[in-house]
């Protein structure tokens, strides 16, 4: 009984560690980031709204969608938006059958390769941007001169 018990546990105790050692390798594989060489986390460049000096705060509707329309830059001259993350958040107000008032928040999330919206967003968010709704940039790619990938700031802002 004493050896069945002892070979059970040297079975059990060899296979948890050829178990660990094959968890190892997985994670190992899904560790490896091809674009982890050119991404620089480190470092995030300053990002404007149009060809303003803007990077969050409070702004206007008209301001808001005239720079929106112009795009995502990076404020040095060398380096190049190649795409980021609009997520806006539009605040409206329904009524339920009985006639109550329920303000609920409706959610946007994009991502938009280059440094302008998809076609499918910029049709319709210029006619729903209005006072109270939030627009968030986020996750934005910066090309630097070397051709290297980097991190642009993210930027925030509410509308007036």
């Amino acid at each position: 009984m004493k050896r069945m018990t002892f070979l059970l546990l040297m079975l059990i105790t060899l296979f948890a560690g050829a178990y660990q050692v094959s968890a190892q390798q997985v994670i190992a594989t899904f560790d490896k980031d091809p674009r982890k060489d050119t991404v620089s986390r480190k470092i995030t460049y300053p990002v404007v709204l149009g060809a303003s000096q803007l990077s969050g705060g409070n702004i206007g509707k008209q301001v808001f969608d005239s720079l929106l329309q112009q795009g995502l830059y990076a404020r040095d001259s060398g380096h190049k938006v190649a795409g980021f993350i609009f997520n806006y958040k539009e605040r409206n107000i329904y009524e339920d059958s009985v006639g109550n008032i329920i303000p609920v928040t409706d959610l946007l999330m994009e991502y938009c390769p280059g440094n302008v919206l998809t076609p499918g967003v910029a049709a319709t968010i210029y006619t729903r941007t209005k006072r109270g709704d939030t627009a968030f940039f986020d996750d934005i790619r910066v090309i630097l001169p070397d051709g290297k990938e980097g991190r642009g700031r993210g930027m925030k802002f509410v509308i007036e």
